[in-house]
């Protein structure tokens, strides 16, 4: 990649597909409500994915996904404008986690850009 954008094929977030994706990610803490024996990183993603249904900072088409592997949690759903938006959230240690939101399949790097700022918004209130 690049080396793609070194000659000029590509730019700074554009997909060997040609659509551009953008990703933020922040730390946060699990919190004390967590109860004891309850999976942080799932009580964590749903919070999350609350917060992305209640205050609305992207329009959802359809219902979201969830699902858990050994290493993260995983909320997923399709939105208005025919992207993807993909929330992970992964340990970091006894207390914190990392909530990656991703979002792909966009057709243009201003989208890319105004996107960038929502998802910097979304995990700040979790």
């Amino acid at each position: 990649m690049a080396y793609e954008k070194q000659i000029g094929r590509r730019i700074t977030g554009q997909s060997s597909a040609g659509d551009f994706q953008v990703a933020a990610s922040r730390t946060v803490g699990a919190g004390a409500e967590v109860p004891e024996g309850e999976d942080a990183p799932a009580v964590v993603r749903d919070r999350v994915g609350a917060r992305i249904v209640a205050d609305e900072p992207v329009r959802l088409r359809g219902e979201p996904r969830v699902s858990d592997t050994p290493k993260r949690s995983y909320w997923r759903c399709s939105l208005e404008d025919g992207t993807s938006l993909e929330v992970a959230v992964a340990p970091k240690n006894e207390t914190r986690v990392t909530v990656t939101l991703t979002v792909s399949g966009m057709v243009s790097a201003e989208q890319r850009e105004s996107m960038r700022a929502v998802l910097k918004e979304i995990p700040a209130g979790v």
